[in-house]
Order: C-alpha cells, then sequence, then structure tokens
C-alpha cells in the first residue's frame, strides 16, 4: 500500500523514540542503548574477523569509564556456539581473577537462536577495580555476537541491573533475508 511505512520501519522507530540517544546496528543485530549513552569507539583487528562497538554515558570515555556497554561481532563462520564463548570469558575471567564469581541467567532465545545470559562479578583483580558484567551471547547466520554491559568500582544498583537487563530484553536479530525483525 503506497503511503504506510514497513513494519520494521515503523518498529525501529517505535524503540528509537522510547529511550535512546544510540543504537548498534550491526551484521544483523540490532540494540537499543540506554538514553544518555554514546558511541565511544568502534573497529577491530585489520583482518575483518570481528567488529566492536563500546558505548558510554555522556561525560565518560573508553579509558575513564564507569558504565559501559561493548557490542562485539565475530564475523568468521564458526563452530563456536553461545554456552562455548560463554563458559570461555567465565573462565578467563576466573583463571585471571580467582575471586571471580559467574552466574547463570535466564536468556529466552534471540529471533529463534539460541542465547546465553550471564552475570561476572570481580571483587578484585591484580591492579583493576572491581568490574560487573552483564552478557548476552548470541549465534545467527554464522556470526557470534557478545553484548555486555560493565559496571566499574561500584556494582550496579538494583535498578541499574533491571534497567540493563531490560535493554538487553530488547535486542533483536534483523538480516536482508528476513523480513521483519526477530526478538
Amino acid at each position: 500500500m503506497p503511503g504506510r511505512l514497513p513494519l520494521l520501519v515503523l518498529a525501529l522507530i517505535a524503540l528509537l523514540t522510547q529511550a535512546t540517544a544510540a543504537w548498534a546496528q550491526a551484521d544483523g543485530l540490532v540494540m537499543v542503548t540506554p538514553r544518555g549513552f554514546k558511541l565511544a569507539f568502534t573497529g577491530g583487528p585489520q583482518d575483518g574477523s570481528m567488529r566492536m562497538m563500546q558505548f558510554v554515558p555522556e561525560g565518560q570515555n573508553t579509558e575513564n569509564w564507569r558504565q559501559m556497554i561493548t557490542v562485539q561481532h565475530f564475523l568468521r563462520d564458526t563452530p563456536v556456539e553461545p554456552a562455548q564463548l560463554a563458559s570461555q570469558i567465565a573462565a578467563g575471567i576466573q583463571a585471571a581473577c580467582p575471586k571471580a564469581r559467574a552466574r547463570s541467567l535466564l536468556q529466552q532465545p534471540i529471533g529463534g537462536h539460541p542465547a546465553i545470559r550471564f552475570y561476572i562479578y570481580t571483587p578484585e583483580c591484580a591492579n583493576s577495580q572491581p568490574e560487573t558484567l552483564l552478557v548476552v551471547v548470541v549465534k545467527a547466520a554464522g556470526v557470534l555476537h557478545a553484548v555486555q554491559h560493565a559496571w566499574r568500582a561500584t556494582p550496579p544498583t538494583q535498578q541499574e541491573f533491571k534497567s540493563a537487563e531490560a535493554t538487553f530484553d530488547q535486542i533483536m536479530l534483523c538480516d536482508a533475508k528476513i523480513p521483519n525483525c526477530l526478538r
């Protein structure tokens, strides 16, 4: 019908007007960042194997941050599944920071694809500040996506944590071959 906007456009407009200052859309993953966050870094290795975006609240940067959202896309078709990557991330952090605690959280599939959500808290680790991570990993069309919301120095309040989880609940997978975004 002429004059009607496609459902995908309407859905994205609705999402963008609800919460955003920025949104991450790359390699099939769409995520609206919380109000007040801005894109602070985008890049990846020269070989093109991974792309990364980092978002921080206004007034913070990638060196001096208290909160950061990192979105990574591992672009090579890999046999690694979300649960394997989640285990590797948790094991790596726990090996470097023996007092780190990891916990799995409930995560529904995203766009029909299995996804993993977990939480890691590192109260101390060598010379670094305490850090808390909320992480979601999903794989679609051969691309492994990892999204993390990190807090530095103090753990998030219950409200901050619930807000980050609500943001993660809105992650969608989109593709030129898929007529609508899938949650």
